[in-house]
């Protein structure tokens, strides 16, 4: 309390300088008298913050503990899951992609091979067809292999920049963020 009052009439002493129209210059001594109180202040408030009573109830306290042991193994088990799920994604996306690169090689395989058995057979064709009916689609061409090929580099090509990437996805630490 007495604390208080000292600060109070520090407070007024400093409030009268300002009614005036210059600005009056605390002392050293006057500022160093402001600083003492203001620590005796501090140390009053750290002695009624220490000494405060505050009630603890044994049962409350041992309740918060086990919720916050069981929130912690909570979000170690998610943080556990996604990393098993990270790692069953990473085996997946291996066998996915070599999967990608067998069909792209076998659609490229398949147009080398009709462009040279259409050059062996019957040498190079100049006339082309295209049939299209309720059942199938029938192209004849020399430029059908050609085709193959550009659709099979097309769909690697697609599959490794938009399909084949690493996303990252941050929603435990937003989660833990918003506590």
């Amino acid at each position: 309390m007495r604390t208080f009052v000292i600060l109070v009439l520090a407070l007024c002493m400093s409030q009268v300088g300002f009614s005036r129209a210059e600005e009056i210059v605390p002392t050293r001594e006057q500022l160093q008298t402001q600083i003492n109180i203001m620590r005796d202040h501090i140390k009053y408030l750290e002695s009624e913050l220490n000494n405060q009573n505050r009630p603890s109830d044994p049962e409350l306290e041992k309740a918060y503990t086990l919720t916050r042991l069981k929130q912690y193994e909570y979000l170690r088990t998610v943080m556990d899951i996604n990393v098993s799920a990270l790692h069953g994604q990473r085996v997946a996306s291996n066998v996915i992609l070599w999967l990608v690169v067998c069909v792209t090689l076998a659609g490229i395989s398949f147009a080398g091979f009709q462009l040279w058995k259409s050059v062996a057979v019957a040498g190079v064709q100049t006339s082309s067809e295209l049939e299209i009916s309720a059942s199938k689609v029938r192209v004849t061409s020399s430029i059908v292999g050609v085709v193959v090929l550009i659709i099979s580099l097309i769909f690697l090509s697609v599959y490794a920049t938009e399909i084949y990437q690493l996303r990252v996805v941050s929603g435990l630490q937003q989660q833990s963020q918003n506590k």
